[in-house]
C-alpha cells in the first residue's frame, strides 16, 4: 500500500543572518530577543530540536527586573532576601527539555527603591506605579511619611470591583498603544528605504493614523483620571471613567474605516514579499527586532482584537453599576456603540484572522507558495504520529478547507521552519478508524487520491478533534453549504523519489549562499510541535477575545522571594517585561499544553491570589494583587490552556461564512 507521497522542499530563499538571541524554547520561558549573549556561564540542557542554541548563556545584569521581597509584600514579615549570586544566571536542571529559565534578578536590599517610571510619550501624563504599589495600591507622592498605614490601605478598597476593572482597562490600553506604535513608528521608519511596496504601506499608515492619534489622546486622559483617583484619600473610593469611554467611542467609525479593505492590503504585502527579495528580506529582518515580539501582520490586526476586549470590559462595567446611575448610562452607551460596530464587522474580522493565519503558516513552511488564497480557510494545525518506513514518526499536519498538508521540522539549524512531506486534497477523502486491539491506540486511516495515511493521535480527545474537523472539511469540499472555489493547490517543488518519509537527510547549505533569516519559534505551529498538541480556528477566535496586561509577582524557585514583572498575555503566550515602559520582553512562555490552577496544600504557598502554571515537571507560581485580577488571569489563561470544545457542523460552517 502506498502510504505516503514525499515532496522535496524548494531551495530556501537566501536571507541575512539575524541577531543572536531569538526566542526558541517552548516548554518554559525563554530569553527575550536581542540580548547580548556570551558563552561563559550556566550551561543549558540540550533539546535535540534546538541544536542552534548556544550551550552557555548569560544575559546582561542591567536588563534584569528587581525582586520584590520582605517589606515589599504586605502579607510577609521578616523575610530575608534569598541568596542569589551577583551574576544573573539561567539555571538548568537534570531534564531533557533544554528550556531556559526566566531571568533571575540580583539580590537587592529589603528596602527596595521604587522603579523609575518614564512617560509612555512626551504627551502622556506620568502615572507612576512603584514597587510597593502593586499590592498595597499606594500612590501619594510626597505624602507617604505623613499618612498612617491604615489610611494608606483605605485608599483602594479591595471590594471596589470598578476600580480594578478601570485599572485593567488602563494597563491593557498601554499595551495596545505600544502595539500600534510598533507599526506606526518603528516599522514605518524601518521600511522607509524600500520603494517596492511604499504605495501599499502608505495605504496602511493612512488607515491606521486616525486610530493611533485617537488612542494616544485616550490613554493620556485615562492615565490622568486614574492618577487623580489614586491621589484621593477616601473610605468610599469610586472610579469614574465612563464619560471618557463614551466620548472616545463617539468616533468609533475610524475602526470600520481601518478594517474594511485591510485584507486586500495584507494580501498585496504578502505578494510583494514573495516576489521582491529585498522587500521580503527587510520585512523578515524587522520581525527579528527586539521590540517586534509578535509577527507584524498580527500587530496590524490588533485593532480588531481590541474591539472584542472593549465589548467584554464594558459589559463588566455595565453589570457593576446601578441602573440609572451616570456611570451606568455612560458605559451602556459605549457598550452599545461597540456591540453595534462589532456586529457589522464580525465577518470582515473573521476573514482577516483567516488571512493572517495563512500568512503565518506560509512563513513557517519552507518551499510553499500561494498558501494564502481567497476562499481557502484554516481549520486546524497540530501533531499526529504518521506511519512510515521507520515506524510511527511525529508530523505536523495542517488542515485547510481544501487540502491536508503534513510537514516536519527542518533538520537544518540555519532556520526554524517546517518542510512539507506531502499533501492530500479534501475532495473525495474518507476516514477509517483503526481497531485499538489490532494497531496503535487512537489511530485512524485517511484515504484520498488513491493514497492513504495511517496516523495516530496522542489521546482520544485529540483523535476526536481531528476526526470531527476532517469530516467537517470533507463535507465542506463535497457539498454546496459554502461556495467552494476552484483553488489551486499550494505550489510545492516536485517530489524527489529518492527521499522517503522518515529518511530525510539534511540538505547541506551551499557555502556561497548567505545564511537565512531566523524565524520566530513562538508561533502556534512551533509550539504545537514541541507540545505534541493541536489548535483549531475556534481556539484562535476564542484567544483573541482574551488578552490581558498587568503586574504580577512571580515566586522564586528556591526561596520565599517574589519577583515583580509586567506581564502581557496574547496569542497563547505570556511575555515578561521589567516594567510596562520596556520596549521588548525579557522572556516569553507559550501556554499551549500548560494547566492553570490554585496551588495545592503540598505546594506550601500561604498567600492569597496565587495561581499555578504547570506543564509536566515545569511549575511556576504567580501572584495577583486582588481577587478580581486573580480571577481575570485565571480566566484568560484558561482560554489558552484549554482547547475549545468540539462544536456542531452548522456552527463551523457559520464561522467560515
Amino acid at each position: 500500500m502506498d502510504r505516503s507521497v514525499e515532496i522535496a522542499p524548494s531551495p530556501p530563499i537566501a536571507r541575512p543572518t539575524p541577531p543572536l538571541g531569538i526566542d526558541r524554547k517552548q516548554s518554559e520561558p525563554v530569553l527575550g530577543q536581542g540580548h547580548d549573549l556570551s558563552l561563559n556561564d550556566s550551561k543549558l540542557s540540550r533539546a535535540p530540536e534546538c541544536a542552534n542554541i548556544p550551550e552557555q548563556v548569560e544575559a546582561p545584569s542591567e536588563l534584569l527586573p528587581r525582586m520584590v521581597v520582605g517589606t515589599e509584600l504586605p502579607e510577609e514579615t521578616n523575610l530575608s532576601p534569598p541568596s542569589v549570586p551577583p551574576i544573573h544566571r539561567i539555571h538548568s536542571e537534570n531534564d531533557t527539555t533544554g528550556h531556559a529559565r526566566i531571568p533571575y534578578p540580583h539580590n537587592n536590599s529589603v528596602h527596595e527603591k521604587q522603579m523609575e517610571v518614564k512617560p509612555v510619550s512626551p504627551n502622556h501624563s506620568q502615572f507612576s506605579i512603584g514597587s510597593n504599589e502593586l499590592l498595597n495600591g499606594k500612590h501619594t507622592p510626597g505624602k507617604s511619611d505623613t499618612l498612617s498605614d491604615s489610611r494608606k490601605m483605605s485608599k483602594k478598597p479591595l471590594t471596589d470591583r470598578a476600580y480594578y476593572i478601570a485599572k485593567e482597562f488602563l494597563m491593557t490600553e498601554r499595551t495596545y498603544l505600544k502595539d500600534l506604535t510598533i507599526v506606526m513608528v518603528h516599522f514605518r521608519e524601518y521600511m522607509t528605504s524600500d520603494t517596492a511596496a511604499q504605495s501599499i504601506l502608505a495605504q496602511l499608515y493612512d488607515r491606521l493614523q486616525p486610530l493611533y492619534s485617537a488612542h494616544s489622546t485616550f490613554l493620556e486622559l485615562i492615565e490622568k483620571r486614574m492618577s487623580q483617583c489614586d491621589s484621593r484619600i477616601s473610605d468610599s473610593l469610586t472610579v469614574e471613567i465612563g464619560d471618557l469611554i463614551r466620548d472616545h467611542f463617539n468616533n468609533i467609525e475610524c475602526y470600520s474605516t481601518y478594517l474594511c479593505g485591510l485584507e486586500d492590503i495584507l494580501t498585496e504585502l504578502v505578494k510583494c514579499s514573495d516576489t521582491n527579495l529585498e522587500f521580503g528580506t527587510k520585512l523578515h529582518e524587522f520581525e527579528t527586532e527586539k521590540m517586534c515580539y509578535l509577527p507584524i501582520f498580527t500587530l496590524v490586526l490588533k485593532p480588531a482584537h481590541r474591539l472584542f476586549y472593549y465589548e467584554n470590559v464594558l459589559n463588566k462595567l455595565v453589570e457593576y453599576y446601578s441602573v440609572g446611575s451616570v456611570e451606568y448610562d455612560n458605559c451602556r452607551q459605549a457598550s452599545l456603540s461597540v456591540t453595534t460596530l462589532l456586529n457589522s464587522l464580525r465577518a470582515i474580522i473573521a476573514e482577516l484572522e483567516n488571512t493572517e493565519k495563512l500568512i503565518e503558516l506560509q512563513e513557517d513552511i519552507s518551499g510553499v507558495q500561494e498558501l494564502v488564497h481567497q476562499g481557502r480557510y484554516f481549520i486546524r494545525e497540530g501533531c499526529l504520529q504518521k506511519l512510515s518506513r521507520r515506524g510511527y514518526q511525529q508530523r505536523l499536519f495542517l488542515l485547510l478547507s481544501d487540502v491536508l498538508l503534513y510537514t516536519s521540522r527542518a533538520q537544518s539549524s540555519s532556520q526554524l521552519q517546517f518542510k512539507v512531506h506531502g499533501f492530500m486534497p479534501m475532495t473525495g477523502m474518507t476516514l477509517e478508524e483503526s481497531d485499538p486491539n489490532v494497531g496503535v491506540s487512537n489511530g485512524f486511516t485517511i484515504y484520498a487520491a488513491n493514497r492513504c495515511l495511517i496516523v495516530a493521535a496522542n489521546s482520544q480527545e485529540e483523535k476526536d478533534k481531528w476526526i470531527e474537523d476532517l469530516n467537517f472539511a470533507i463535507g465542506l469540499a463535497n457539498s454546496d453549504q459554502v461556495e467552494f472555489l476552484e483553488i489551486p493547490l499550494p505550489s510545492i517543488n516536485p517530489p524527489n523519489s529518492s527521499n522517503q518519509d522518515g529518511d530525510d537527510p539534511e540538505t547541506p547549505t551551499s557555502p556561497d549562499k548567505p545564511p537565512q533569516i531566523q524565524h520566530r519559534a513562538n508561533t502556534t505551529m512551533h509550539v504545537c510541535w514541541h507540545r505534541n498538541t493541536s489548535v483549531s480556528i475556534k481556539d484562535i477566535q476564542n484567544a483573541i477575545k482574551h488578552q490581558l496586561s498587568g503586574y504580577l509577582l512571580r515566586k522564586f524557585k528556591n526561596s520565599n522571594g517574589w519577583q515583580k514583572l509586567w506581564v502581557v498575555f496574547t496569542n497563547f503566550c505570556l511575555f515578561f517585561y521589567k516594567t510596562y515602559q520596556d520596549d521588548h520582553p525579557l522572556a516569553s512562555l507559550p501556554l499551549l499544553g500548560y494547566s492553570v490552577s490554585k496551588p495545592s496544600a503540598s505546594d506550601g504557598i500561604n498567600k492569597d491570589y496565587v495561581f499555578k502554571l504547570q506543564f509536566k515537571n515545569h511549575i511556576y507560581f504567580f501572584r495577583a494583587e486582588s481577587e478580581y485580577t486573580f480571577d481575570r488571569w485565571m480566566e484568560v489563561i484558561n482560554s489558552a490552556t484549554h482547547s475549545a470544545r468540539r462544536t456542531r457542523m452548522f456552527s463551523r460552517v457559520d464561522s467560515l461564512t
